[in-house]
């Protein structure tokens, strides 16, 4: 076994046995009715509590298939558990409201990934018979047929920032999926690359311009709108200043408010004219490429970077989210209780070295087992309430 994790602050985060695995799959987070808690990693003859990240752990964090794991095996136990009160028992009821299931988007931070860690391939509509990568262009939802392609020639998308997103040929960038987590946000996509002839390219992920709030807009982290919608629903849309600046503007840049915080809002990040309007002077602005935000996956569609490609210049810069699922529990003890250890090494009247927290249900089967990265002291006639939380 390893030992916790040594942090700023005490924690306390369960692991599931494989019954409370199973049940919670099969019933619901109300299962978990008590808790129990014990002093196992304590020695009373020494005056010192275990430091912080000296807490034996109780099980590894690695998962089936390179998956991550939040699950402990079987048999795992409070060894000395600590009794309530002067009747013996040693479980009580969990707090009122314990069964409640938090989501919370958790944003990983920024990275970048060089050429190293980018798959780079093409695919052509038109080489179906030749080669398996055609079947892509379904996958990214780009024009196939000749009513899709229509679209784009003399339909709706004609006279639009995606028009020219409408070739047969594109390069497709793919990041490896251990470098991002559940999504990339997508108002902080950049592409730096060099083509063959020496031509540097940087491309942005920004947002279709609405009459949507700016502070609304530094809030997403999709394109949600009409312009995106042809490709799915995870996705962000590429500009280059190389191509065309925004709105045809010599004086402006994509780049504007790239990796600040609140970009729309406080640092004049540009939103995409979807169309031209002659009655604001917009024209429509050009669409480079697709970022595929949940694949970790980049398409390029301007023939000029697609037709001279140069590998070995690639970065790919992002921020990306995971989404934490978490049960919490909250233990209380009250004054007077928990009081009386059956650690061998332990005196009456000594505080209580608690390190481990298990959740029960109401027969008796463990469900969660937790571990806090330091001991915590329990002194007598102390109140204390413990936050468990449990990773769904």
């Amino acid at each position: 076994m390893g030992f916790l994790t040594n942090t700023s602050t005490v924690t306390l985060t369960a692991k599931l046995t494989p019954y409370g695995r199973q049940n919670l799959l099969l019933n619901s987070s109300s299962i978990i009715t008590q808790f129990s808690i014990g002093d196992s990693d304590a020695n009373y003859y020494g005056d010192l509590s275990l430091d912080n990240g000296r807490v034996p752990d109780i099980a590894g964090e690695l998962g089936a298939n390179g998956t991550l794991n939040n699950g402990v095996y079987e048999n795992v136990v409070i060894k000395n558990p600590i009794q309530v009160n002067s009747t013996g028992v040693t479980k009580k009821a969990v707090q009122t409201g314990s069964n409640s299931v938090v989501i919370t988007p958790i944003v990983n931070g920024s990275k970048t990934i060089s050429y190293s860690g980018i798959t780079s391939l093409f695919s052509d509509r038109t080489t179906g018979d030749t080669d398996g990568n055609a079947n892509l262009f379904q996958s990214f939802g780009l024009p196939i047929t000749q009513t899709q392609k229509n679209l784009y020639t003399s339909g709706t998308y004609l006279p639009s920032a995606i028009a020219t997103v409408n070739q047969n040929k594109v390069l497709v960038l793919a990041i490896d999926t251990c470098e991002y987590g559940e999504v990339i946000d997508g108002k902080t996509v950049k592409v730096s690359l060099t083509t063959t002839g020496g031509t540097p390219y940087t491309l942005y992920s920004t947002f279709q311009k609405t009459l949507t709030s700016l502070t609304t807009v530094d809030s997403k982290i999709v394109e949600d709108q009409s312009m995106g919608a042809p490709f799915g629903k995870n996705v962000a849309l590429l500009f280059s200043d190389q191509v065309k600046k925004p709105n045809g503007n010599a004086t402006k840049s994509w780049a504007t408010g790239y990796g600040t915080t609140k970009p729309f809002s406080l640092n004049a990040k540009e939103q995409f004219n979807p169309l031209p309007n002659t009655n604001t002077g917009a024209v429509a602005d050009t669409c480079v490429g697709i970022a595929y935000l949940d694949k970790g996956i980049i398409v390029i569609t301007h023939q000029a970077i697609v037709n001279n490609y140069s590998a070995s210049t690639t970065t790919i810069s992002f921020n990306h989210i995971s989404n934490e699922v978490a049960q919490n529990v909250t233990c209380i003890v009250e004054r007077d209780e928990f009081a009386t250890s059956n650690n061998p090494t332990h005196t009456t009247g000594e505080a209580i070295r608690v390190s481990e927290v298990a959740l029960y249900d109401s027969s008796s089967n463990i469900i969660a087992f937790a571990k806090s990265n330091e001991q915590i002291l329990i002194g007598a006639n102390q109140f204390m309430a413990l936050g468990v939380r449990i990773l769904v």
